[in-house]
């Protein structure tokens, strides 16, 4: 396990800048994704720590020592890319073994480590078979067997399953999961998809534009985040232009009315703030169902079944410029909605506690 810090790093690529002065600190043992869109620097900051891209300006520090100018080969890093890149004609042992080979180990020393990695990843069965003979899911154990066979401080994971389907792929985050906390290994995970990231990690750090928007837990990161980019990265759709009056409600305008919110805002009473409406945690009424008071009259323009939930697209009665999604739970969903569809009218809450409300700058 090795404790990883990132001091005012910053990499710029012609006048790109693609980290902007990062700072990071990775406990030992962590799982910590760099979750982010294409283009925020989070790869860019992973080839940093891996050795493959050298900082313009900063420090790359491995249990208290500085290894910004340490070649790769001397980090003890085990790395898994999105493109595995086994060697075709090698087999599935021997793909293993390269490595070991490399450096030195007896062909009976690698032989009996890369046995003991397949066991790791459940494919003790496959050492003499060729990657081609493999699945999508069984390429991507052997590329995890090849890195945790050298028994590395730390795994360096770029979007490993971004080319796998969705079942396979969730498969494989619980596995990677379970064999770095076996295995006791510092862990940084790349993605794009915050699903993915909220899954496996420890603590998200969600990138923007070079540099940490907020790092945190995931559940703090879906239930509150802190900055607008973050809400919306992580899947807040609903974001308005509000008000905070004195008496504590939010007040969204729209060309021809309004919609008011009871909202926690006390310390932002009289001021122009920007609101997000998750969607997940909107409550939805029939009519004469008991809704709060501040429920909001709504005509159902789009009606999406999802499986586990139902997502639903709203325009309110008497603001109908305004366009609201909501997501209602398919299983427990109150008998009284009926099904649901499109032109049905509803009532629609969103609870105090969940509204998210941030100051315009």
């Amino acid at each position: 396990m090795a404790d990883i810090e990132l001091r005012n790093i910053s990499k710029s690529y012609g006048s790109t800048r693609v980290i902007d002065c990062l700072n990071l600190s990775i406990r030992s043992g962590e799982f910590v994704t760099l979750l982010g869109p294409s283009g925020c620097g989070k790869s860019t900051t992973l080839k940093a720590i891996a050795g493959l891209v050298q900082p313009d300006i900063g420090t790359v520090l491995v249990d208290g020592k500085d290894v910004t100018s340490l070649p790769v080969n001397q980090r003890n890093i085990g790395m898994v890319f999105q493109s595995l890149a086994l060697f075709p004609h090698l087999t599935v042992g021997e793909n293993i073994m390269f490595g070991l080979l490399r450096r030195g180990a007896s062909k009976a020393e690698a032989k009996r480590r890369a046995a003991s990695a397949l066991d790791l990843v459940r494919l003790s069965d496959f050492f003499h078979r060729n990657p081609s003979q493999l699945s999508g899911g069984q390429q991507q154990r052997v590329a995890l067997a090849r890195a945790f066979v050298s028994k590395p401080a730390m795994m360096l994971l770029d979007e490993p399953l971004s080319a796998l389907d969705r079942k396979l792929r969730e498969d494989m985050q619980i596995e990677i999961r379970q064999l770095t906390r076996q295995l006791g290994v510092t862990a940084i995970f790349v993605t794009h998809d915050q699903h993915e990231a909220i899954v496996m990690s420890d603590r998200i750090a969600v990138m923007n534009l070079g540099r940490i928007e907020q790092i945190d837990r995931p559940e703090a990161i879906f239930e509150r985040p802190r900055t607008p980019f973050v809400a919306h990265f992580v899947g807040v759709s609903n974001f308005f232009e509000g008000y905070v009056t004195e008496s504590g409600f939010v007040e969204i305008k729209g060309g021809s009315g309004s919609i008011k919110l009871k909202a926690h805002g006390d310390n932002l009473c009289g001021t122009n703030v920007r609101v997000g409406l998750r969607p997940e945690t909107a409550i939805v009424y029939s009519e004469g169902d008991g809704a709060p008071g501040d429920a909001i009259l709504c005509g159902v323009t789009d009606a999406v079944y999802q499986g586990a939930q139902l997502s639903l697209d709203l325009v309110p009665v008497n603001t109908p410029d305004l366009c609201l999604r909501a997501k209602v739970p398919t299983a427990n969903r109150p008998q009284s909605l009926g099904r649901l569809a499109r032109g049905q009218k509803v009532l629609v809450h969103w609870p105090a506690e969940s509204i998210l409300l941030y100051p315009n700058s």
